[in-house]
């Protein structure tokens, strides 16, 4: 189920536009964190490719990294697709995205719903051991870092 994002209540007529204009992407991302954030093996998400860059238009993709607890990584794998169907309404199973680089993880490309159309969500599975790598090797931007888990300042800061 979708959550709405409602603007915040000051916003200049450029920003109320801004917002009322802004790509899908962002609503689907905070539906991912949102829900994510709540799961006890998740330590950290990040985004990567356009919407971490700032080039993301209406047909970019969703690229999320999700870092687990390392013992709780082969749990989450083996639910993820049961996740995925009854939290976000996937149309199909996850399949391994073959295009992305190993980054110590595994990568899964799923389609999802969201106001009448489908977005492409690139989800990357990585253990907690392997953030500080990934992050020194691709710069994804931190959205949000589990209570207790490692300190690690925004990768490109």
């Amino acid at each position: 189920m979708p959550t709405p994002v409602l603007p915040p209540t000051e916003l200049t007529p450029l920003e109320e536009l801004a917002h009322a204009h802004r790509p899908a992407q962002l609503a689907v991302l905070g539906d991912m964190v949102h829900t994510l954030s709540a799961t006890t093996a998740v330590t950290h998400l990040l985004v990567r490719g356009s919407l971490a860059t700032g080039t993301a238009d209406r047909l970019s993709d969703v690229d999320l990294v999700v870092a687990v607890c390392d013992d709780q990584m082969p749990a989450l794998m083996g639910s993820l697709d049961a996740l995925m169907s009854t939290t976000f309404g996937t149309l199909l199973p996850g399949w391994r995205d073959t295009i992305v680089g190993n980054l110590g993880g595994v990568g899964f490309v799923y389609l999802l719903p969201h106001d009448g159309h489908l977005q492409q969500l690139d989800l990357y599975l990585c253990p907690t051991s392997a953030v500080q790598a990934l992050r020194r090797r691709i710069g994804p931007r931190l959205l949000w870092q589990g209570p207790g888990a490692e300190d690690t300042a925004d990768a490109d800061s």
